[in-house]
């Protein structure tokens, strides 16, 4: 299969390497990533190590018209991209998104017509251009929004032909959801602390993070969504225990000077809350924390 991946930070590199041992790749980066994938191939470390040498470009349009294209872009990129995946794909092409966020998976769904929502919660980190840490391995899940499972099987199988584990869910909406509130209680305190998932465990990080998720249950409760965990909080310390060593992607772009998605994952939920009336002071916080953190003491720090 032809596969096209929009977005080759370190997810999309990883998702990347693996899904080349058995279908034709191609890597959509920036300048230095593709520099460095086409000198010394795409680098694996960590929980698997490979050396793969998939096709890399910086531009979708320079390629021959894909079976599947992966959206691995920040969510805050979507509508940018999107008229771009539009001119490429061809009518049985099938749009993947495998971003963290909510409001996007629902955007996309609404505007491609073969559009299947993903989720991970795979631990990976950008060492350097082409050069990427598998920190963790956890689920990798594939459904609907408008409900048809038929393109989220065909995307499944293709994964599973890669030797990556994989499920499909028939309530993709409520598991989006349920990534975003494992996100808001981990990416931001891991951004402003600047430690790796696993510090979580801290007594006063764990009562933060309980807290996040608290009201995040709430919101999506208020907002008629059945999660897919009796017990939410115990879903995020699972994923913290599975991706323990994993530096969140949060605070990669922290680290590295760039736009963190904080206002599609704890702004979003805030956002959404103050709609439904219900308040959410923690994760209004953690948003506010993090805005900051990204626009003042990183460039202090340097």
């Amino acid at each position: 299969m032809r596969i096209a991946i929009l977005g080759a930070g370190a997810m999309g590199s990883l998702m990347g390497a693996h899904l080349s041992q058995a279908h034709d790749v191609t890597l959509i980066a920036r300048n230095k990533q593709v520099k460095s994938i086409k000198e010394r191939g795409l680098r694996v470390v960590g929980l698997e190590g490979m050396i793969c040498w998939p096709e890399v470009v910086e531009n979708l349009e320079e390629i021959d018209t894909p079976d599947m294209i992966i959206l691995m872009v920040k969510a805050f990129d979507t509508m940018g991209v999107l008229p771009i995946v539009d001119s490429v794909k061809k009518k049985d092409t099938i749009v993947v998104s495998l971003q963290n966020g909510i409001d996007n998976h629902f955007l996309i769904a609404k505007k491609i017509q073969r559009a299947v929502s993903g989720l991970t919660s795979w631990g990976a980190t950008l060492i350097s251009p082409g050069e990427v840490r598998f920190a963790g391995r956890g689920d990798v899940v594939f459904g609907s929004i408008a409900g048809e499972i038929e393109d989220a099987e065909k995307v499944a199988q293709a994964f599973r032909i890669a030797e990556i584990e994989c499920r499909v869910s028939s309530i993709i909406g409520p598991e989006i959801w349920m990534k975003a509130i494992v996100n808001a209680c981990i990416n931001p305190i891991t951004a402003l602390v600047r430690r790796e998932n696993g510090c979580l465990r801290d007594s006063g990080l764990l009562q933060i993070a309980r807290s996040a998720c608290n009201e995040a249950v709430e919101v999506s409760q208020r907002a008629g969504v059945e999660l897919p965990w009796d017990d939410p909080f115990g879903r995020v310390m699972e994923v913290v225990d599975m991706t323990s060593g994993n530096r969140s992607s949060m605070l990669q772009d922290i680290e590295r000077g760039r736009r963190t998605e904080i206002d599609e994952i704890n702004g979003s939920i805030v956002r959404k809350g103050e709609d439904m009336g219900v308040p959410t002071p923690v994760n209004r916080t953690l948003w506010e924390l993090v805005r900051y953190s990204a626009n003042g003491p990183v460039l202090l720090d340097r």
